[in-house]
């Protein structure tokens, strides 16, 4: 048998536990936003090596993916469509959890709201 004991925090340790749990996630989203753009600086390094792409084109590119970004943030059902397209061009990647993606833009929605 296992024992489960709940001890309440104290409002001092319970504000305490809320300021770090927060610090934590603000560092996710720091390296996880780190991560997107060394991606984009390797896309765009191999877009200009490979193919030739200059500034404008990068340029370009780089506010295309945003664009598109932005629009899968409101409808990540999206990303269904866009798995089955690259599935059909032959580019084998894991597929979305879009419900998992659904469910991160309403928190994120909300959190906007509550600002």
């Amino acid at each position: 048998m296992k024992a489960n004991w709940k001890v309440p925090l104290s409002p001092q340790a319970r504000r305490l536990f809320n300021e770090v749990f927060e610090e934590l996630a603000e560092q996710r989203k720091k390296e996880q936003n780190e991560s997107i753009i060394r991606a984009l600086k390797l896309s765009c390094i191999v877009l200009n090596d490979e193919f030739g792409f200059g500034k404008e084109r990068l340029k370009r590119f780089l506010n295309l993916v945003t664009a598109e970004s932005d629009d899968v943030f409101r409808m990540p059902t999206r990303w269904a469509h866009y798995d089955d397209r690259l599935k059909d061009m032959g580019i084998n990647l894991p597929r979305e959890d879009v419900e998992a993606r659904e469910k991160h833009s309403e928190e994120v929605k909300k959190k906007r709201r509550r600002s």
